[in-house]
């Protein structure tokens, strides 16, 4: 199933990746599954209800432990939290249509068969395929704390979206390099937030310092490294809470 509704929906609806993603473990209609988040902030007790209707039991893992057949929370390319369908250990369908997945698997939802009345677990594969349809592995991160999700991360991660404020020396080698490579971009200034991509963690822990590659307005990019996070010039820290999925 593919979701028809989008997280910058114009009428302001939530986006449904959740309902495409259940529909598709399930097997059904996309309009036989609730749009979950859609109805009140119960929206996890709804689906595990759904589900448990439906012979299946779901249950929070550590993404560093094999998931044979689930569902996978993250942050999208499009900076929202993501839902897609796991199977086989990896992403097997992403409700989105660019089916581009995620940044980083930050949650697993294990889906197993529930037990039958005489105590024995039924026989058979899940519904949906476990084929993998995508070739990335999950990064393995810290055990998930108990709903809601936590967030930020609790340590930096290789390739995660950050935002980095510039300090003074940024802003007069960003105007070095631009000169050198003859480069024409808005200016900058001491202060502006930039997004950024962490290219290398160099150590361990949440104040392991970064790499980071910072996404200018114009043409180029800026290159800073060992930089730690916080809130003041020439740190980096994490986006707010995406509020949509």
């Amino acid at each position: 199933m593919t979701q028809s509704i989008l997280h910058d929906d114009p009428e302001g609806r939530p986006g449904n990746c959740l309902q495409a993603a259940v529909a598709s473990l399930l097997e059904l209609p996309l309009q036989s599954v609730p749009h979950f988040v859609a109805e009140g902030p119960d929206w996890l007790e709804r689906m595990v209800a759904f589900c448990s209707a439906r012979g299946y039991q779901l249950q929070t893992q550590p993404v560093d432990q094999h998931c044979a057949y689930g569902m996978a929370w993250g942050p999208s390319e499009r900076g929202v939290r993501h839902a897609v369908c796991w199977a086989g250990g990896r992403m097997s369908h992403d409700p989105h249509p660019s089916r581009t997945g995620l940044l980083q698997v930050t949650e697993l939802i294990a889906f197993t068969r529930a037990p039958a009345a005489d105590g024995r677990t039924p026989a058979g594969d899940p519904p949906m395929s476990s084929s993998p349809k995508d070739t990335t592995d999950a990064a393995p991160e810290p055990e998930p704390e108990a709903w809601p999700f936590p967030w930020p991360p609790p340590v930096p991660q290789l390739g995660a979206r950050v935002h980095y404020r510039l300090d003074h020396a940024n802003v007069r080698a960003i105007h070095r390099q631009r000169v050198a490579a003859h480069v024409r971009g808005a200016a900058v200034r001491a202060g502006d937030v930039c997004p950024a991509v962490i290219v290398r963690v160099s150590g361990d822990g949440s104040d392991a310092p970064c790499n980071l590659q910072v996404a200018l307005d114009g043409p180029d990019t800026f290159w800073v490294q060992q930089v730690a996070s916080g809130t003041s010039d020439g740190t980096w820290a994490w986006p707010a809470r995406p509020a949509g999925v």
